[in-house]
């Protein structure tokens, strides 16, 4: 919650945000479906990473790979 940008909220807010929002259902509510909506996009994206693979074991890492390297900005040279 405090590295989220989707809102447009300041420091203070998302502090606010994520430790002081145990009295305000509406609030509450805003960050479940925020973060659903980040665990269903994430869900997505190995689904397309992962669909129509073989299943075999040095596929499945390779594609492990190039997915972690795509999410770190940081090339695996070993592939």
């Amino acid at each position: 919650m405090l590295n989220e940008n989707v809102r447009g909220l300041n420091d203070e807010e998302k502090i606010a945000n994520a430790f002081k929002s145990e009295n305000d259902e509406q609030r509450l509510k805003d960050n479940i479906e925020l973060m659903n909506s980040f665990s269903r996009g994430g869900l997505g994206i190995l689904y397309e990473r992962f669909q129509g693979l073989s299943g075999k074991d040095d596929e499945i890492r390779e594609t492990q790979l190039e997915l972690f390297d795509d999410m770190s900005g940081y090339p695996n040279e070993s592939l």
